[in-house]
């Protein structure tokens, strides 16, 4: 067993850095991008200046705040990650604000997801990230609904063996 502390934003219901995560990636698990055994995700470690953007032609940095990002690197098409019940409860007929800090390589190759298990998985919103060679936001407000289980969570979307996309300050704030 490894003791972690666990990493608190006051007022949310879900905040992550990245920076104490002992295994897996914290409040994502994998979706169904390159089966069981192709797991192209990682928690990247900042070992500058190799992991971030100029070094050899990288377009990217690997970590975005701090000394630990969520990187994920020529992802196969699918679900790459998402939030399930016991890392973010989305409670019905309540109110969300969702934002992440985020690069994207390339546009057309990522989107963000918010969607719902009734008891399949069904989109409720789909937002293809622009390309950002810098650390961009993506905030949005999102009411969960009655039925099913709602989720957030990384879709690739393109056909690029190679873009990268990396994630850091993941924040859910319940706003009633």
């Amino acid at each position: 067993m490894v003791r972690a502390r666990r990493t608190t934003k006051p007022g949310t219901l879900v905040y992550e850095d990245f920076e104490r995560v002992p295994q897996g990636w914290g409040p994502f698990v994998k979706g169904d991008a390159g089966g069981v055994t192709d797991p192209r995700t990682h928690i990247a470690q900042r070992h500058a200046p190799f992991t971030q953007a100029g070094w050899n032609g990288k377009v990217i940095d690997d970590v975005l705040e701090g000394g630990q990002s969520l990187k994920s690197r020529g992802e196969n098409a699918g679900l790459v990650y998402r939030t399930v019940p016991h890392t973010a409860r989305f409670r019905p007929g309540r109110r969300y604000r969702v934002s992440l800090t985020y690069a994207n390589e390339a546009a057309g190759q990522y989107a963000w997801i918010t969607a719902v298990d009734e008891p399949g998985p069904r989109e409720l919103e789909r937002t293809p990230l622009p390309a950002a060679t810098g650390r961009a936001t993506h905030r949005y407000t999102v009411t969960a609904p009655a039925d099913g289980e709602m989720w957030v969570g990384l879709r690739k979307t393109g056909d690029s063996g190679t873009a990268e996309f990396t994630l850091d300050s993941f924040t859910v704030e319940e706003l009633d």
